[in-house]
């Protein structure tokens, strides 16, 4: 199997290898993460612990070998000379103390089996958002580009004009003014577009020069969850299933320290060899319950099984209300992100052609064809900040749910 795994990373390394000259996919980026991530590995390892504690918690106590000597005379030989007992004792727990500890262990293995389906949501949860961010960053990366080329070309077009004589030449230091804003910004856009890549290296949980490019668009999805279905898988979401297995856990230690209160049997049983001759001992012991009666433990019990009723009934309010908040979210993202889709940046890219032309053509001055650009770069940046809003609010889903 540990063969089989390997031949598979390796098939998996590979294509992500090949795949970097065109840029990482999300899928991609998902499978490296589950393949590699030391985090859901130190998971899965927990989940291994927790049931190997659980099998050993159902396990008897071991018997005791013992060897006693009696009746030892002070002088001469005391080996041969004493009664001499060899035998074996047997805890036996009758009050159902080592069924009600492997209830305990159970409980606890659940809940830690929970914590690892949780810790994978959140894994591929931040890295759907990091891919999103990436995808962001080299778009804007595009735009800032695009946003230089227009500055430049409008300088190019007002250095001509003042050259003509047709403009006054502080219209030349303010177009080239803008065209260095607009440098600027790009290369900001740069180093986020770089530490973008970094982030989603990180978590992946890959070394963080193992993203070079990212492949793929960022695009909005017109489909948005339905709020009443989100609320009814959150019944069987690893959050509210953490919840039930702590108040599992604390319903078992009750039963555990009820369990406790009653002592257990002893039983031992031996060979007399004694200098009269051998003979066969047997005898029961048993805990008196005189300074240690249990019921402060079973109170604690109960004290902290009802902390866990009130926590879980906390927790999932909480757990609706952040569904409730990403679902508002991505509702709005998703409709704002259509309008400047559909109407916002193709009126701006319109209204930026037009006034192109109409300063190439002398009929319009340089103030207005400014704002016209800047409103131009705001559209197109605003729409890629609506998109990674959304994709961050289903990538917040994808952890809760």
């Amino acid at each position: 199997m540990r063969f089989t795994a390997l031949i598979g990373l390796l098939v998996l390394l590979a294509s992500v290898a090949g795949a970097q000259e065109k840029g990482l996919s999300l899928e991609q980026a998902l499978a490296l993460a589950g393949d590699q991530h030391p985090v859901l590995e130190a998971a899965r390892l927990n989940v291994v612990a927790a049931d190997e504690q659980a099998e050993q918690a159902g396990a008897w106590l071991n018997p005791g070998l013992f060897l006693k000597m009696e009746d030892a005379p002070r002088e001469g030989d005391a080996w041969n000379g004493s009664n001499r007992i060899l035998g074996l004792s047997q805890e036996l727990p009758y009050s159902g103390r080592v069924g009600a500890s492997r209830k305990v262990a159970e409980a606890q293995a659940g809940r830690v089996g929970h914590e690892r389906d949780l810790m994978a949501n959140t894994v591929e949860a931040q890295v759907r958002a990091a891919f999103a961010f990436a995808l962001h960053a080299r778009d804007a990366l595009t735009i800032r580009e695009e946003g230089v080329a227009v500055a430049q070309r409008l300088y190019d077009l007002t250095n001509e004009r003042v050259e003509a004589g047709d403009a006054p030449g502080v219209d030349r230091r303010r177009a080239r003014m803008e065209l260095g804003a607009t440098e600027a910004d790009l290369g900001v856009a740069r180093i986020v577009e770089m530490d973008a890549r970094v982030k989603l290296a990180t978590v992946m949980g890959v070394d963080v020069g193992t993203v070079t490019a990212v492949m793929g668009e960022l695009e909005s999805d017109a489909v948005v969850p339905d709020l009443d279905q989100l609320l009814i898988a959150m019944d069987a979401a690893p959050r509210n299933r953490i919840v039930g297995a702590t108040v599992d856990v604390g319903a078992a230690r009750v039963t555990e320290a009820s369990r406790l209160r009653y002592p257990d049997l002893e039983l031992e049983a031996g060979l007399r060899t004694a200098p009269g001759g051998d003979s066969f001992d047997a005898g029961v012991k048993i805990a008196v319950p005189i300074f240690d009666r249990g019921g402060a433990r079973l109170s604690a019990a109960r004290a902290e099984a009802a902390a866990a009723e009130w926590n879980a009934q906390s927790s999932r309010r909480e757990f609706e209300a952040a569904v409730r908040r990403a679902h508002a979210e991505l509702a709005v993202a998703v409709e704002s992100a259509a309008l400047y889709q559909d109407v916002v940046v193709p009126e701006a890219t319109a209204a930026l052609r037009a006034a192109e032309a109409a300063y190439t053509a002398g009929d319009t001055d340089l103030t207005g064809i400014l704002q016209i650009t800047r409103d131009w770069l705001d559209a197109r940046m605003l729409r890629l900040d609506l998109l990674l809003v959304e994709a961050q609010a289903r990538s917040k889903l994808v952890e809760l749910l």
